[in-house]
């Protein structure tokens, strides 16, 4: 046997214990089927019937594993400069998109914890969320919510908290959830949906424990000198690209995506 083929055998040996014990994790995953209706109406992209925002959501996927595969990574947090540009619904969009590929899952844990919404977008109201797992009173697994999407979950934040986010980002408690979800978790891509840059210093504490971080911009919101401010403050964070938003270039009024 050739020397790659080696390689490439030993470690799928070495990571069969690791995928049986993350499949048995995911079979326990609690299901909230989400009615079609709502799902079109928040611009999940299962329910998207424009081929050309649905292409382009697979442009961004492609790219986005290509790297990840590259450098051997798996969490990625999705931010942007400042408020209400589209993070959430790219990261909830671009979650699904990579477990609507064979052999993927994806998982979306919503760390905006001053404006939580990823739970918004599937109109799910969870009795418990990210803050329970900060508090010790639950675990990564009974806080897992599958929408009726295929590889998919979600970690919801039920509330919100401006005054200690960044406190609560860069704590002892949110540093194991990573270290938790990187080990039982490890075959799947995990994007945390992350608060803007310039709204406080939460991303630039939390931001350096993730393997990569992407960008979104809305074209015609977003400025210049706000862009710059943002990634000065994550000059040392491994920034993976940009995401332009609603750009007007070839469909007017209407939300694609590029990277």
């Amino acid at each position: 046997m050739a020397k790659g083929k080696q390689s490439r055998a030993k470690q799928e040996i070495e990571q069969a214990p690791t995928r049986v014990a993350e499949e048995a994790l995911i079979k326990n995953i609690r299901t909230i089927n989400v009615p079609q209706p709502v799902l079109r109406r928040n611009r999940v992209i299962t329910t998207l019937e424009d081929g050309r925002i649905v292409d382009s959501y697979k442009l961004l996927r492609t790219r986005v594993l290509r790297a990840m595969q590259q450098n051997g990574w798996n969490t990625l947090g999705v931010t942007s400069a400042g408020p209400n540009v589209g993070k959430t619904l790219t990261s909830v969009n671009l979650a699904i998109s990579i477990s609507l590929k064979d052999n993927l899952s994806a998982m979306v844990v919503d760390t905006d914890l001053r404006r939580p919404s990823v739970h918004s977008i599937f109109e799910i109201h969870p009795d418990f969320g990210l803050e329970d797992y900060l508090a010790g009173k639950a675990s990564i697994p009974s806080l897992l919510i599958n929408p009726g999407i295929e590889h998919f979950s979600l970690l919801p934040n039920k509330g919100s908290r401006d005054g200690a986010s960044s406190e609560l980002l860069g704590s002892p408690r949110m540093l194991q959830l990573v270290d938790e979800i990187k080990a039982h978790f490890a075959q799947q891509i995990v994007i945390f949906d992350l608060p803007p840059v310039l709204v406080g210093d939460d991303v630039v504490a939390f931001a350096p424990h993730l393997d990569a971080v992407l960008v979104v911009i809305e074209d015609g919101k977003t400025q210049t000198p706000e862009l710059t401010h943002t990634f000065e403050l994550m000059s040392e964070i491994n920034i993976l690209g940009t995401v332009l938003n609603k750009s007007n270039d070839a469909l007017k009024n209407m939300e694609y995506y590029y990277y």
